[in-house]
Formats: C-alpha cells, structure tokens, sequence
C-alpha cells in the first residue's frame, strides 16, 4: 500500500468529537482521539473506551469503561 493511501486511511480513523451515550452531549475533543483510547463526558463524567465499529472503518463505538 502506498505511503499517502496509508496516511488517508489512518487519518479517517481519528476524531475530534462525540456525542455521549449517557446524556447524550455534544462533547467536542481537544486532541483527537482513536479506537483504544478513553475519552470522558465533559458534561456527566462517564468514561468510555473508543472502539471500532465492525460494519465502517470510518466511525467509532463508544464502552463505558
């Protein structure tokens, strides 16, 4: 695989933002993120493990960790 599909691919598996599974808030990111790491509600608190979701490489699942 070229070295600029690489790239393109692991930037769509970064992000900048989610919404909560808990209260459902908007919670913008200051880093992005990616699957394994833990992101936190800014609003409830909750801690959640980034997952992947099996049916699209382009979007995340959310664990209560």
């Amino acid at each position: 695989m070229r070295n600029d599909t690489k790239s393109k691919l692991k930037k769509a598996r970064r992000w900048e933002e989610f919404v909560c599974p808990e209260c459902d808030a908007h919670n913008p990111y200051g880093a992005e993120f990616e699957v394994g790491d833990e992101v936190f509600c800014c609003w409830c608190g909750c801690s959640f493990d980034v997952r992947s979701d099996p049916d699209d490489d382009d979007r995340f699942r959310l664990r209560r960790a």
